[in-house]
């Protein structure tokens, strides 16, 4: 077994990942974020090794070597080659800190739900909302600070009655990052949305809701991708006022559709505190 610090580029990454042919699937969502750090010059070396059996077979560090390469730059890694490629069912079998560990020792209560709130808010900024994936660990912290309001939002989420049926850390992400935006708009819609109070037949909060609810007691999982598409369809038609007559989202199939656009642009301010909807009637 050898050890060495190597400075991998996209070249030597390609090289190793030839040898890429037992490992996970691979995450999109996963290169993306160690992509980003590389390339904002935050990747460390922390002694997770990319690890190279003696017949040359990658066992560990497919994420990192993809991200090298979409990133387009050098950085330091440990390297650990020569390893009995019978290892490889032992490796990643350790606990690891997760984003909620961090939100914790920040201080934050409800740590899991404001981590997941964080991680939503996070997967906004990346452009990957329709992903399930936490923040990096080490944004955490950064997060906290450019979303203050996270921990008291989250709470309040967790304390009603939303969350018998429904993600607080979606809620509560979808709620910040509109209302930074929206903020009568999504006044209205999270607000009825949350208590089910003021809620108009045939408007889209109404049918989300009774969607969320009826996923619930018939005890059916849809994928996190199909919830997030049906809660931006929500949004957009509450937002332009046109409500349709059932929610849905086909995301496979000959009728599959394109994963919907969120409508978050900045609100129209030579109103203050009257709804876009309004102003547009």
């Amino acid at each position: 077994m050898k050890t060495r610090i190597e400075k991998i580029g996209p070249e030597q990454a390609r090289i190793y990942l030839e040898g890429n042919v037992i490992n996970r699937p691979l995450s999109r969502f996963q290169v993306q974020k160690y992509a980003t750090v590389m390339q904002q010059g935050r990747w460390r070396l922390n002694g997770e090794p990319i690890i190279i059996a003696s017949d040359g077979t990658l066992l560990d560090g497919q994420h990192r070597l993809y991200a090298i390469i979409q990133a387009g730059v050098h950085v330091d890694c440990l390297v650990v080659a020569d390893v009995p490629r019978e290892v490889f069912s032992t490796l990643g079998t350790g606990s690891k800190r997760s984003a909620s560990d961090l939100a914790a020792m920040l201080g934050c209560k409800n740590a899991t739900w404001v981590a997941s709130t964080l991680s939503c808010l996070y997967r906004f900024e990346m452009g990957l909302i329709e992903y399930a994936a936490s923040a990096p660990n080490d944004k955490i912290s950064e997060l906290l600070s450019r979303y203050p309001e996270a921990p008291s939002v989250t709470a309040e989420t967790g304390a009603s009655p939303i969350k018998q049926f429904f993600s607080i850390g979606i809620f509560s992400g979808f709620y910040i990052w509109l209302s930074r935006r929206y903020p009568v708009e999504a006044g209205e819609f999270f607000g009825q949305l949350k208590t089910g109070v003021g809620l108009v037949a045939g408007s889209p909060v109404l049918l989300f809701r009774e969607r969320m609810m009826g996923v619930k007691r018939g005890k059916v999982r849809l994928q996190h991708r199909e919830v997030v598409a049906l809660l931006i369809k929500a949004w957009n038609a509450h937002l332009s006022g046109k409500w349709p007559k059932i929610l849905k989202h086909t995301a496979s199939g000959p009728a599959a559709e394109e994963f919907p656009v969120l409508q978050d642009g900045s609100p129209i301010v030579n109103a203050p505190g009257v709804s876009v909807r309004k102003r547009a009637a």
